[in-house]
């Protein structure tokens, strides 16, 4: 697979703006999501969706030779290992916890907008 540079930047802008966004909804002297952990978690998931959304039509824009499937797999793997990287090993989230609730988000974001963006165009 032949990725541009932009490709690997916008997966990883996919990952930092949510967590930069995460920071302003945390309290650390409560230890508490603001305003509460099922908004939290909508609004990383619709964040993540619509910077998915965004960048993927980047991609669609420039003409792209790889298949679909591999900038939805590009994408998985860079968010979960910025998430190992981070998450898991800074902020002691527990495997399972993220295996749960981070990763099935990534794979449905990611596949899903990258078949029905990118997919179309292949086929």
């Amino acid at each position: 697979m032949n990725f541009k540079g932009k490709t690997y930047l916008y997966a990883v802008l996919t990952w930092l703006i949510p967590i930069v966004v995460s920071f302003f909804m945390y309290d650390p002297k409560t230890n508490q999501y603001l305003p509460n952990i099922p908004v939290f978690k909508s609004v990383m998931i619709a964040l993540t969706a619509l910077l998915a959304y965004y960048f993927f039509r980047k991609i669609k824009a420039s003409d792209t030779a790889s298949p679909w499937y591999a900038y939805a797999i590009l994408f998985v793997v860079i968010c979960s290992l910025l998430d190992f990287a981070v998450l898991l090993t800074v902020f002691k989230v527990e495997f399972s916890v993220w295996a749960m609730a981070i990763f099935p988000v990534y794979l449905i974001v990611f596949f899903g907008f990258g078949y029905f963006m990118l997919g179309k165009k292949s086929a």
